[in-house]
């Protein structure tokens, strides 16, 4: 439940209600009505793209926007 709660604050700090969301992700608001719930899964890709549309790092390795590219801190050999 606790990642419904993260993945709501998500899509409302871009200033979208449930029908914004939905209607931005392509899905029903019904299928958003059974991620929050609980009842189904929230997409793996999903999270992460509105992580990335609130510039949050991705989980794992940390990663940035730069230039309007997404790109990956990378040791240098």
């Amino acid at each position: 439940m606790q990642l419904a709660w993260r993945f709501k604050a998500m899509y409302q700090s871009l200033g979208m209600d449930l029908a914004a969301c939905a209607k931005y992700l392509h899905v029903t608001e019904r299928t958003l009505h059974n991620w929050l719930s609980g009842k189904h899964d929230i997409p793996f890709a999903t999270g992460n793209l509105l992580r990335l549309l609130n510039r949050m790092n991705l989980p794992g390795q940390p990663r940035h926007i730069r230039k309007k590219r997404l790109s990956s801190a990378r040791r240098k050999p």
